[in-house]
C-alpha cells in the first residue's frame, strides 16, 4: 500500500508540476540557426528550481561600430536570442544605460529582454520539435517506473 501511495504522489508531482522546479529553454538561437543548448543537449531545456529563478529571453543584435572590434555569432547572423534561467531583476540590469553603453562599445545592440515564471514560458521561436517533447515524456515515465521499483 505504501508503494502505491508513494508512486501516485510522485506521479502527481511530476506530471502536474506541483513544485518549485520548472523547466525553461536554455539555448542560443541565431538568425540562421535553431535553438542550440551551450553543451549541445537535446532538448535544450534546464530545470530552474531555485527560489527567485525565472525563465528569461534576451534579444541582442550586432551593429558595426567604427573603431570597435568586429564580433560575430559564427554563422553570419546579425542577431541572436539567448534563453535560460535568470534572476527576477535580470531585465532591469539590461535596461540600465551603463550596461547598454557597454554593449554598444563592442558592437552589440540590446533590443529586448523578457522574463516569466511558468513551465517553458520562454519558448517563442524555440524550434523544439515534437520529438523533444516525446523524449521529455519518456524520461518522466521512466522516473515513475524507477520510483515504483525502489519503493
Amino acid at each position: 500500500m505504501m508503494r502505491f501511495i508513494s508512486t501516485v504522489t510522485f506521479s502527481l508531482l511530476l506530471f502536474f508540476r506541483i513544485s518549485l522546479n520548472y523547466r525553461c529553454y536554455h539555448c542560443r538561437k541565431t538568425q540562421y540557426g535553431s535553438c542550440i543548448h551551450p553543451m549541445s543537449y537535446y532538448p535544450p531545456v534546464a530545470y530552474c528550481g531555485a527560489l527567485g529563478s525565472w525563465c528569461g529571453k534576451v534579444n541582442i543584435g550586432l551593429v558595426y561600430k567604427e573603431g570597435s572590434p568586429t564580433i560575430s555569432y559564427g554563422d553570419g547572423s546579425r542577431w541572436a536570442i539567448f534563453k535560460g534561467c535568470v534572476t527576477s531583476n535580470y531585465c532591469l540590469d539590461f535596461e540600465n544605460d551603463t550596461l547598454k553603453k557597454k554593449f554598444e562599445v563592442v558592437g552589440a545592440n540590446f533590443s529586448s529582454c523578457n522574463i516569466c515564471s511558468e513551465e517553458l514560458c520562454n519558448s517563442v521561436n524555440s524550434n523544439l520539435s515534437l520529438c523533444g517533447f516525446v523524449k521529455l515524456f519518456v524520461v518522466e515515465v521512466a522516473a515513475v517506473f524507477i520510483m515504483y521499483q525502489v519503493f
